[in-house]
């Protein structure tokens, strides 16, 4: 999906993010967190911060391997989705990202988790007067909650295995066709829409 650099850039959408879109590794590489942050979170039910209580009575936090290593991402993934083009689908690891974002009302906040260790004890006024360290959790559980309700892994699955038959019995008729026939001329066919006229077309 993310190696095509003009199929890549048309899914972004034009205006304030027109000078930026094109840095296709840097979009490419945050999508793929992206899907790999949701891919990590669902397979385990570790906790991303622990409280624990300071001698002065504050609550600090202890991070996991989950928290330590996308917290202070979530900004910059957050920055990725809301420029993708709604004409477009999306992998189920970046829509329900982007979902639970929108549900928790961070979808277009300014999220200042630059630091780990400081940022996220910080109170967020804006949603609940919650620490960010209790947002990133309660981020990671909404989407493990949807994933196991909606049996989410299993349609992927069902899909992946569905994927390899096809190309197993694709695989079979090549060679069936290579078998009864000393020359094969091939010829491929590559079709697209223009992008002036992307919005007009439809399924009909």
């Amino acid at each position: 999906m993310y190696s095509s650099n003009d199929q890549y850039q048309s899914i972004f959408n034009d205006g304030e993010y027109g000078e930026l879109k094109c840095a296709s590794k840097f979009y490419a590489f945050r999508l793929f967190r992206i899907e790999a942050f949701v891919k990590e979170l669902v397979t385990t039910d570790e906790m991303p911060f622990l409280p624990s209580f300071s001698r002065n009575a504050l609550t600090e936090y202890n991070s996991s391997r989950l928290s330590g290593s996308y917290f202070v991402a979530i900004p910059e993934f957050i920055l990725v989705v809301n420029m993708l083009s709604a004409r477009f689908e999306y992998s189920e690891w970046i829509k329900v990202f982007k979902n639970h974002c929108e549900q928790l009302s961070i979808v277009n906040a300014d999220l200042e988790w630059r630091n780990i260790y400081t940022d996220s004890k910080k109170i967020d006024n804006l949603r609940g007067g919650v620490p960010a360290a209790e947002l990133f959790n309660a981020l990671v559980q909404s989407i493990r909650n949807e994933w196991k309700t909606n049996n989410i892994q299993i349609r992927i699955n069902a899909r992946t295995t569905e994927a390899s038959k096809r190309y197993f019995n694709y695989c079979r008729y090549v060679e069936a066709l290579k078998r009864r026939n000393k020359v094969l001329k091939v010829l491929s066919i590559k079709l697209y829409y223009q992008q002036a006229v992307a919005y007009t077309v439809n399924s009909a």
